[in-house]
């Protein structure tokens, strides 16, 4: 995704060729000086904060975020199980497959601290032995990410399957269905428009 910032300097050089006679080194470094800045971008800046806010979580709030993203996405009779007493089970829904079918799914919620510690494949596997045969799915969300074991694990076959996300998938699942975010109308420069008047003697 572009930012303002070069959309801003791709117009500014749809402009330059009419006056490609006249020096404009100087006047392409003067576009770039007064083009808007990335940090008025809402696609730019909302990153660092939603992370933060993500991180101030508590692990049972962790939980209740991971079941409200299901929800958001449409996951049915999403319900969350009592924290800490949830046997690695954090949460179950119905994933609608058709008008006539539904499956019924797990997730777990992991909640870590900025040590970057990832998920390891035995707690997939303690995830997937809670599970029990009657869950056609399970759900493993982390605010960090997965080890490279973890993900073989996770689609071992003949194994029921263990959807993984992890705190990139979050951040896209958030700004896909504006989850926690509000988009906002910004102004921005338009360099193109004061550019006869900085010619002016």
């Amino acid at each position: 995704m572009k930012t303002l910032a070069e959309a801003a300097a791709e117009t500014t050089g749809q402009v330059e060729p009419a006056r490609q006679k006249e020096p404009v080194a100087k006047e392409s470094e003067d576009d770039e000086a007064i083009a808007p800045s990335p940090q008025t971008s809402p696609y730019s800046d909302h990153r660092p904060a939603l992370i933060a806010l993500i991180g101030s979580m508590t692990p049972a709030g962790f939980e209740e975020f991971c079941s409200e993203l299901l929800a958001r996405v449409g996951v049915e009779d999403v319900q969350t199980t009592r924290f800490a007493k949830d046997g690695g089970i954090d949460g179950t829904g119905r994933l609608r497959i058709n008008e006539f079918v539904t499956q019924p799914i797990a997730f777990q919620a992991k909640k870590f601290d900025s040590s970057g510690r990832k998920v390891s494949s035995e707690e997939i596997q303690r995830f997937r032995g809670a599970i029990g045969g009657h869950i056609a799915k399970g759900i493993f969300f982390t605010t960090t990410t997965f080890s490279e074991d973890a993900k073989r694990e996770a689609k071992a076959p003949g194994k029921v399957e263990i959807e993984l996300v992890d705190l990139d998938r979050i951040l896209e699942i958030c700004e896909s269905y504006q989850i926690g975010l509000t988009e906002q109308k910004i102004l921005v420069t338009e360099p193109a428009f004061f550019e006869r008047f900085r010619r002016q003697a």
